[in-house]
């Protein structure tokens, strides 16, 4: 706990001054379809089980949801084990308060594919991921639903929807799960807006071998963080301000 205050603290100051980066996001690991399991082996270290293709298991936290995508600047993680081809994906969930989709990133496409230099397109035990969202360029669009329109600059590509950085960043739609039925079954409907996500077409799991295992997982924003855990912040400074004017006055 004191950890996490520290990195919290520390996190507020840069804030104030420029750049910052959400060094301890809390996440949480859960089911997304079929049998497939991540485990949180530690804080910020998870492990993907997906025993047959189909499966999907997601690790997501809501420390982000209220941002917009153009407060994101970058993402990286550690693979410790890749127990499978490529690597987790993110899936990060954005609305309007009445329309929702899910933007997601191809770990295939540059400059992510550029970390898969193993054969069988793993990545290399103990490399670190990392990338601007900005150089991710075009995300896919998941589960919107029939309109589409709300999505300033989505297009067709191949029978895909897609939409460019550019128009995330413009658009302003904030980060956040939806909170009311909405997608299909393999939406991540763990109740956070941006989630790591494993399986789908990618079995990974041999029986008795570890699963797939990331961790040190950092988000770098660009702007203060979302208003409960900053007043959290300025709610214990005013409660410690309070406690020595009224030492003060007792001496």
């Amino acid at each position: 706990m004191k950890k996490k205050l520290l990195s919290s603290v520390v996190s507020a100051g840069l804030l104030m001054s420029g750049t910052a980066y959400a060094s301890s996001l809390n996440f949480d690991a859960f089911n997304i379809r079929g049998t497939g399991v991540a485990t949180e082996l530690s804080e910020g270290r998870v492990e993907f089980v997906t025993p047959v293709a189909g499966d999907k298991a997601g690790y997501g936290t809501s420390d982000l949801d209220g941002l917009t995508f153009g407060d994101l600047v970058d993402v990286s993680f550690l693979v410790e084990n890749a127990a499978g081809p490529w690597m987790p994906y993110i899936n990060i969930w954005i609305g309007d308060g009445t329309n929702y989709a899910i933007i997601a990133n191809e770990p295939s496409n540059a400059p992510l594919s550029a970390f898969v230099t193993e054969p069988n397109n793993r990545v290399a035990n103990g490399t670190t991921v990392s990338a601007t969202f900005e150089a991710m360029g075009d995300f896919f669009v998941y589960e919107t639903g029939v309109d589409t329109s709300w999505l300033t600059g989505a297009y067709s590509d191949s029978g895909r929807l897609r939409i460019s950085y550019d128009d995330l960043a413009a658009g302003g739609w904030a980060i956040g799960e939806p909170g009311v039925a909405w997608g299909g079954t393999g939406a991540p409907r763990g109740g956070f807006g941006f989630n790591f996500v494993y399986g789908d077409t990618m079995s990974n799991y041999v029986s008795g071998q570890d699963g797939y295992i990331i961790s040190n997982i950092t988000v770098g924003t660009v702007v203060p963080l979302p208003a409960p855990a900053m007043l959290t912040l300025i709610g214990m400074g005013v409660a410690g301000m309070v406690t020595r004017v009224r030492r003060k006055r007792s001496q």
